[in-house]
């Protein structure tokens, strides 16, 4: 049992971590979208078309990252749940096994089998 409640500490730390790196790709996206000049033609407008498209593919490159980060998420928090199932099977297996053990040392104690 210690072992799957330590599992289950891991994965929630992991999802935290996920949950950081996810707002913060948001909040970069949201930096880059808000740097795109909205006044096109400017005498640097070809400069600032290239920056336009490398910031659009920086953007989209965060925004797949972050849809990563949510999957792995998702996957995590199915393996904490089932880490808590376990745990829990675990720990009712265990009170079974002790309500026998005191059945069987009261019934040695008293002498009567059956």
């Amino acid at each position: 049992m210690t072992r799957t409640t330590r599992r289950v500490e891991l994965l929630d730390a992991k999802i935290e971590q996920l949950r950081q790196e996810a707002k913060d790709i948001s909040q970069r996206a949201n930096l880059v979208l808000r740097a795109v000049p909205d006044v096109p033609g400017g005498p640097e407008s070809f400069e600032s078309a290239e920056r336009v498209v490398e910031l659009q593919e920086l953007v989209s490159e965060r925004q797949r990252r972050l849809a990563a980060l949510k999957t792995e998420e998702e996957t995590l928090r199915t393996a904490v749940a089932q880490a808590r199932e376990a745990q829990e099977a675990a720990q009712v297996g265990a009170s079974v096994m002790e309500q026998k053990m005191k059945l069987l040392k009261s019934r040695l104690s008293s002498g009567t089998f059956s």
